[in-house]
């Protein structure tokens, strides 16, 4: 029976990504004054969208079009997704929870992703139960 490597590396790859859009939220993600579109799709990709529109003076048509600034694999399903502004801040965050059973918080600044908080609260936990029931308070903006 032959060994395996310690040095062996896997790679996952997916063929066609999906395209299919199960949470959409509208927010300032990547920088301040900029409407962006945040897409969770299956598979459990995340891609920020910026709308831009043309200023040309010459047109009379203003041109208006989506440009994907960042995807994200997550490698999770993705059950729900809500987006928060802490007091102060400029910029929104994102809170999202898996069917593992996590709620992670993600911020998207300048372009790369970065998991800020992430607690494990099991499938059938309490806690989770609660998140779920009260997230629309936790997002709710005053």
């Amino acid at each position: 029976m032959r060994e395996v490597s310690p040095e062996l590396k896997l790679l996952d790859l997916t063929l066609k990504n999906a395209s299919a859009i199960q949470h959409s939220s509208m927010g300032e993600f990547t920088a301040i004054g900029s409407q962006e579109i945040l897409v969770a799709r299956p598979g459990g990709a995340i891609e920020v969208h910026r709308i831009e529109s043309s200023d040309d003076d010459d047109d009379d048509e203003n041109r208006v079009w989506l440009k994907m600034i960042m995807r994200v694999e997550t490698r999770s399903v993705i059950r729900s997704m809500e987006i928060v502004r802490l007091g102060g801040e400029k910029r929104d965050l994102v809170i999202i929870g898996s069917d593992s059973g996590n709620v992670s918080v993600m911020d998207f600044e300048g372009g790369k992703s970065k998991v800020l908080h992430c607690p494990a609260f099991g499938k059938t936990g309490e806690i989770c139960i609660q998140f779920i029931c009260y997230r629309h308070n936790m997002t709710n903006r005053c």
